[in-house]
């Protein structure tokens, strides 16, 4: 009986403070500093800044976009999405891309088009238009 307590009261201590699954540091604010996307200027950490598209640029870019080259068709999807930037500390409205790519038979030669927003290999958020 003593064994079968001292095994109950490890089990409890080990699911109240044992290791807890990582996840991504997002700040939780009341209320956000926003500021367009286009700012070339530093920006405070931790002070709830959000780089935000104030000027509609990213809708432009969002949907399936598609090319062919070298007898292959090439799809690529564009998604807007706010993140939170780890290393600069504040979020921000970013593009994310997602592609395949399929030869003139039909065949899916490449396809990551189901990976998670935060695994897409192509992404980010500065608009250069001339």
């Amino acid at each position: 009986m003593k064994n079968t307590l001292i095994i109950l009261f490890s089990l409890m201590i080990n699911l109240l403070f044992g290791q807890k699954p990582i996840s991504p540091f997002t700040p939780t604010c009341p209320s956000y500093n926003i500021i367009p996307l286009r700012t070339y200027t530093d920006i405070p950490e931790d002070q709830c800044y959000y780089m935000k598209d104030t000027d509609n640029e990213l809708p432009d870019y969002v949907g399936i976009w598609s090319g062919a080259w070298n007898n292959k068709t090439i799809y690529i999807t564009f998604k807007k999405i706010n993140t939170y930037n780890t290393f600069r500390k504040y979020n921000k409205d970013i593009l994310i891309g997602k592609f395949k790519v399929v030869d003139s038979n039909g065949s899916i030669l490449f396809d990551n088009t189901m990976i998670s927003d935060d695994q897409a290999k192509i992404w980010g958020g500065k608009i250069c238009k001339r």
